[in-house]
């Protein structure tokens, strides 16, 4: 059974820095339950990885061998009928080089495909996905961003609760 992946959620640079300055400020709770912060705490010294955002929309190829292969978008499993700027089209076009892809990713970190769902993320962008982006008027094309998820399958039950 195809099921939606959830993406999460990708933090703004200053929605991390505010959040490290918190962690290092805070120490705890008084007796009355408040909070006790030394403003005077200095914050560590952190190593990130940050990206410029491409401004097109996110989604996901998923696959494993009982469920077989899907397309979704940020929110909704998507097929070519029913789309999101013809990404699911495209990529059902190209999905021999996107199984490439996640059967080399199962190989390399010895996936079993038939236990979990390999979620390659990307950004569908170009054409006129996003008005007034650097990519803006470039054919349309699928980046893959740095994000894969493995995902155990979960036992599917049946109207009669059958596993």
């Amino acid at each position: 059974m195809k099921r939606f992946i959830s993406f999460g959620s990708i933090e703004q640079f200053r929605t991390v820095i505010k959040n490290v300055q918190w962690m290092s400020q805070y120490k705890g709770k008084d007796e009355n339950d408040d909070v006790i912060m030394d403003r005077t705490a200095k914050s560590p010294k952190i190593t990130a990885v940050a990206s410029e955002k491409i401004h097109g929309t996110n989604a996901a190829v998923c696959y494993s061998n009982p469920d077989g292969f899907w397309v979704q978008s940020r929110k909704n499993i998507i097929t070519p009928e029913k789309d999101n700027a013809a990404c699911a089209f495209q990529v059902t076009q190209n999905e021999d080089e996107w199984m490439r892809i996640i059967n080399d990713l199962s190989l390399e970190h010895d996936i079993d495909l038939d236990k979990n769902i390999i979620s390659v993320y990307f950004e569908w962008c170009g054409g006129n996905i996003q008005k007034k982006a650097c990519v803006t008027g470039l054919d349309k094309m699928a980046i893959i961003v740095r994000s894969v998820k493995v995902s155990p399958l979960e036992p599917q039950v049946a109207d009669d609760g059958q596993e």
